[in-house]
C-alpha cells in the first residue's frame, strides 16, 4: 500500500470536509490522509479523538489497525486530530499504513465550544458512522489507551449477540508520579466502596444481561454502540464532560441492550498532563492536590444508591397502574413528571419512565461523597450485603480476589 499523503486544504476530498463543517460549525479541515474510504463501504469504524498526540498515538493505532487486518469483517479507523501542533496525523497515517486497513485521518480546527473532549469524540464518531453501512458498528478509544488483544473481536461478538452497546474493561498504567497521593488517600477504599454498591444495585436491581459480577463502568477508552442505536439516541451527548456516561444513560432511557464486558479490555494512561479540560488528568490531579475532594460521580451514599436501585427494579416489575403510582411516591415525584412517567411506564417504555423519575426525584438528586466518609458507608454497605445474600456479609465480591486488587475501577478513583 501507498505511503498517505496529506494534502492541503484545497486538493481536499469533498465529503470529509463537508461532513466535518456539518457536524461541527465552524470547523476547517487542515490536512487529510488519502486514499480516503468511501461512505457506507465498512462493517464498522474504530473512531479515536485526539490532541498533541505524538508520543503517545503510534501503539494505539498498531494495537487498533493490526486487530483490524486480522478480522474477517471491513473494519476501519477514523483518527481526528484537532487544534494540534504536533505530527500526531503523520504518524497515525504512517502506522495504519503499515497494515493496509481501511483508514480516515484528517486534521481540523475546531471552535472552541467544540475543542472539548465530548465534542471531539462526536466529531470522530459521526464521520464514522457516514462510513459505516446500515447494520454495522461503532467503536471508540482514546489515543494514550492501547486496546489489548481480541478487543475489536470481544466487542464484535458482544454486539451480534444482541447488545445495542458495550462498556469494556479499563486497566490503568500509572505514569511516573501519578496516583501516590491517591493512594494515600484511601483508593482502596473507594474501590471496595464502589464494588459494593454495583452489588447492592445488582440485588436491588438484576440485570439479565449483567449477572454479577461486572465491572459497571462506561468510560471513553473502551465503548462499543451498534450504528443502528447510535442513530436512535441522536449521537454522541456533549455535556461539558462525562460524554461516555451519558451516551450509556440516553440509550438506556430509550431501552437499550448494555452489556458490561470484561472481555474487551484498554490499557489507558494515568497522565496528569491531560489533553482536555475537565478530563481524567484534571479529576486525578485535583484529587492529588486535594485528597479529601469530592469522589466520581459513580460513588453515592449508601442510602440514595438504594433508593436508587430498588425503585428501579419495583418499576420494572410493575404490573399496573398503582405499582408504578406507588414508585413515583416513594420517590416524591409529582405532577407532569409522575403523569409523563406513568403514561410510559404503561405503554412499555421503562427506560424512559425511569429516566423521568430520576430526573424528577429531589431524593435521587446527585450528593457525591468524599473519602472521608468512605469508611463508614462501607460498613454500612458490608452489613446491607449480608442481609441481602442471606448470609453473613463478609465480603463483597462472592469470590477469592480482592476488589480493591482488581483493574475494573481505574477511572473511578
Amino acid at each position: 500500500m501507498p505511503e498517505p499523503s496529506t494534502p492541503d486544504q484545497a486538493t481536499l476530498p469533498p465529503w470529509p470536509t463537508a461532513a466535518t463543517a456539518a457536524i461541527v460549525a465552524g470547523a476547517r479541515v487542515a490536512r487529510l490522509c488519502a486514499p480516503v474510504p468511501e461512505p457506507a463501504s465498512l462493517d464498522a469504524a474504530i473512531c479515536v479523538p485526539a490532541r498533541n498526540e505524538a508520543e503517545r498515538i503510534e501503539p494505539c493505532i498498531a494495537a487498533l489497525a493490526g486487530q483490524a487486518a486480522r478480522i474477517r469483517r471491513r473494519v476501519g479507523l477514523v483518527v481526528g486530530i484537532n487544534n494540534s501542533a504536533d505530527r500526531s496525523l503523520d504518524i497515525a497515517c504512517r502506522t495504519a499504513a503499515r497494515f493496509g486497513v481501511p483508514f480516515l485521518g484528517l486534521q481540523a480546527f475546531l471552535p472552541a465550544a467544540a475543542a472539548t473532549a465530548p465534542g471531539a469524540r462526536r466529531w470522530v464518531m459521526d464521520l464514522g458512522a457516514r462510513l459505516v453501512a446500515r447494520h454495522g458498528a461503532l467503536l471508540t478509544t482514546d489515543a494514550d489507551s492501547v486496546v489489548q488483544p481480541g478487543w475489536l473481536s470481544a466487542n464484535l461478538e458482544e454486539l451480534a449477540r444482541g447488545s445495542d452497546a458495550v462498556c469494556g474493561l479499563l486497566r490503568g498504567t500509572p505514569d511516573a508520579a501519578d496516583l501516590p497521593q491517591l493512594r494515600a488517600a484511601g483508593r482502596r477504599l473507594e474501590l471496595r466502596y464502589r464494588r459494593a454498591l454495583l452489588e447492592v444495585e445488582a440485588l436491588l436491581d438484576p440485570d439479565p444481561l449483567n449477572p454479577w459480577p461486572h465491572h459497571g463502568q462506561a468510560a471513553g477508552p473502551s465503548l462499543a454502540i451498534s450504528l443502528a442505536a447510535y442513530r436512535r439516541v441522536g449521537g454522541l451527548p456533549t455535556p461539558a464532560f462525562g460524554e461516555d456516561k451519558a451516551l450509556i444513560a440516553r440509550l438506556r432511557a430509550c431501552g437499550g441492550r448494555i452489556r458490561y464486558s470484561s472481555r474487551p479490555e484498554v490499557v489507558t494512561s494515568c497522565r496528569l498532563d491531560g489533553r482536555a479540560q475537565h478530563g481524567f488528568a484534571d479529576f486525578l490531579l485535583h484529587r492529588g492536590n486535594d485528597p479529601d475532594s469530592h469522589c466520581d460521580e459513580g460513588l453515592e451514599d449508601l442510602a440514595t444508591r438504594c433508593l436508587r436501585a430498588g425503585s428501579r427494579g419495583r418499576l420494572r416489575r410493575a404490573r399496573d397502574r398503582a405499582a408504578v403510582i406507588r414508585v413515583a411516591e416513594a420517590l416524591a415525584v409529582q405532577g407532569p413528571c409522575r403523569r409523563t412517567a406513568l403514561e410510559m411506564a404503561l405503554d412499555g417504555s421503562i427506560g424512559a419512565a425511569w429516566a423521568v423519575l430520576e430526573a424528577g426525584s429531589p431524593l435521587l438528586a446527585p450528593r457525591r461523597i468524599r473519602p472521608s466518609e468512605i469508611a463508614a458507608q462501607l460498613s454500612d454497605a458490608n452489613r446491607l450485603l449480608g442481609r441481602l445474600r442471606g448470609a453473613g456479609g463478609n465480603g463483597l465480591t462472592g469470590g477469592s480476589a480482592d476488589p480493591a486488587d482488581t483493574p475494573c475501577d481505574v477511572r473511578a478513583v
